[in-house]
């Protein structure tokens, strides 16, 4: 029986048509036409277009690739463009394949096709589209990269790959997240794009957002937290913190350095300062007014809800 990884090397060689790209505008009557003859190039001289959207960590295993290209040929051509007659080519689609060939020392089954910018990405892009094993992330990063070079709008993904409005606007939203928020995640492959939509979202709301984001961040990695729970999380943390300032304040304005009160999640600890101890040792009604002014500082990180018992 053929294992699930052969499979998707056999699938990964075979799903990409090389028939005309269709627009779905009607106000456009031209396609990108990527058919021709099947010729055979030597991998030296072709090189990969600066915009190619698969990043090192997704191309996956080359070798179990090579293996399956070895055995059963290669299956589907590369696409190409031209950039020196005759002497250098540019890869538009096929990059898993191309680099299988170069390991295997073999020419590459390539189509040449005369392609602007703008026509080669949209062919990459639908080559990928569909594809299981390249992530939302690198489509996204590569839509954005493709926007900001001017080689794409987003209206021409919208009209060719037959997305809504929405879909690649939330594809293009990992692109927009702030960069130590990319370091504190750092991989991207389980999140989804309206996840990243929503961290783009809140981190714009400022720091405290931020902040919030980075400390869940190994959870948001890990596809734990997604976009339905994600706002729930921060605003959890945020209102944490908030309690956490109110009790600083209220310790300082009411019993200066006196005492501190801390909250686990199942437990306060309350600290007595040693200055405070001599002091209600001396002055019995200080006793009634510090436990009146805890209580009413536990009570406010209980949401006003009366606290779970008086302290004695």
């Amino acid at each position: 029986m053929t294992n699930k990884t052969a499979l998707g090397n056999i699938l990964d060689q075979i799903n990409f048509s090389t028939q005309p790209l269709k627009s779905s505008s009607a106000s456009e009557s031209n396609s990108i036409n990527v058919s021709g003859n099947i010729i055979q190039l030597p991998t030296s001289k072709i090189i990969n277009w600066k915009y190619n959207d698969r990043p090192e960590s997704e191309l996956g295993n080359i070798s179990e690739l090579a293996d399956n290209i070895k055995q059963i040929g290669q299956q589907q051509p590369c696409i190409v463009r031209e950039l020196i007659a005759g002497q250098k080519y540019e890869l538009i689609a096929g990059e898993r394949r191309w680099r299988a060939a170069k390991l295997l020392n073999q020419d590459l089954k390539v189509i040449i096709s005369t392609l602007t910018d703008s026509e080669a990405a949209l062919v990459q892009a639908a080559e990928n589209n569909n594809r299981l094993n390249l992530s939302d992330y690198a489509k996204g990063q590569s839509y954005a990269a493709l926007i900001e070079s001017g080689v794409l709008k987003q209206k021409d993904l919208i009209d060719k790959l037959g997305k809504t409005k929405q879909q690649i606007s939330a594809l293009l939203s990992y692109s927009r997240i702030p960069k130590n928020i990319n370091n504190a995640i750092i991989n991207y492959s389980l999140v989804s794009p309206r996840t990243a939509e929503t961290i783009k979202q809140m981190s714009a709301k400022g720091e405290p957002y931020v902040s919030s984001i980075i400390k869940i961040a190994d959870k948001i990695r890990s596809g734990k937290i997604g976009h339905k729970t994600l706002r729930e999380h921060i605003m959890r943390q945020l209102e944490s913190k908030k309690l956490e300032k109110q009790v600083m304040q209220e310790g300082r304005k009411h019993h200066d350095t006196y005492f501190t009160i801390k909250r686990s999640k199942s437990c306060f600890t309350i600290d007595l300062k040693k200055n405070l101890i001599d002091e209600l040792c001396s002055n019995p009604y200080k006793s009634d007014e510090l436990i009146k002014s805890i209580e009413n500082i536990i009570s406010k990180m209980f949401n006003n809800k009366s606290p779970p018992g008086r302290t004695q």
